[in-house]
């Protein structure tokens, strides 16, 4: 064979094998393309499927916190109401008329009374109220009961809304008004609520 056939099938032979590297580069650079683009799929599926659970955990998160300040929100107002109408109970307590607030001292003391000899303290404003003929009655039925029947008004006032303070060496009884609600307030609080509001949460 001649030179110059023997370097025309090398040439060939050269070029054939050159196309086929080509060729086998192009479909190699044409399966990474595409084995990329499945990657960045998957990783652009899986970014926009992230970000959508933490939108709906925070979305949560936020309905979650709003429930709560809309419950902290009605209780406080439920408790507002409530203020309200024991506000509005002690009211009425010191606008008593004098025989019913009278009657309701002469209860007090004849609850409460140990020797019979004890105070009665009540604010400025109620001093009037205590007058003689009451204490009179008042000792009379005490020593009906056996007691010594000496309970007196005491010189000292005291700051309270209304009620009295029984006084005595064995004794001090809070039948302030603002005391009696306080207790009352904790035995029928529940009882006034569910009045007031029902079930409604």
């Amino acid at each position: 064979m001649a030179l110059k056939d023997i370097i025309a099938r090398i040439e060939a032979e050269a070029r054939a094998r050159g196309e086929r590297i080509v060729a086998d580069a192009e479909a190699r650079s044409s399966e990474i393309m595409e084995e990329g683009q499945r990657d960045a799929l998957q990783q652009a599926n899986s970014i926009v499927s992230d970000a959508e659970k933490k939108a709906q955990t925070q979305a949560g998160h936020i309905l979650t916190l709003a429930r709560l300040q809309g419950r902290r929100d009605v209780l406080a107002a439920k408790q507002e109401a409530l203020d309200e109408a024991f506000q509005a109970a002690l009211e009425r307590l010191s606008q008593l008329d004098d025989d019913t607030y009278l009657q309701l001292i002469k209860q007090v003391v004849s609850a409460h009374a140990v020797r019979g000899s004890e105070e009665i303290v009540v604010n400025a404003h109620d001093r009037q109220r205590i007058t003689a003929d009451f204490l009179k009655g008042l000792n009379q039925e005490l020593k009906e009961k056996g007691l010594e029947g000496t309970v007196g008004l005491s010189p000292d006032s005291v700051a309270i809304t209304g009620g009295c303070i029984l006084r005595g060496e064995d004794l001090e009884v809070n039948a302030s008004f603002d005391a009696i609600l306080k207790t009352l307030r904790e035995d029928l609080e529940p009882e006034i609520a569910a009045y007031l509001f029902g079930n409604r949460s």
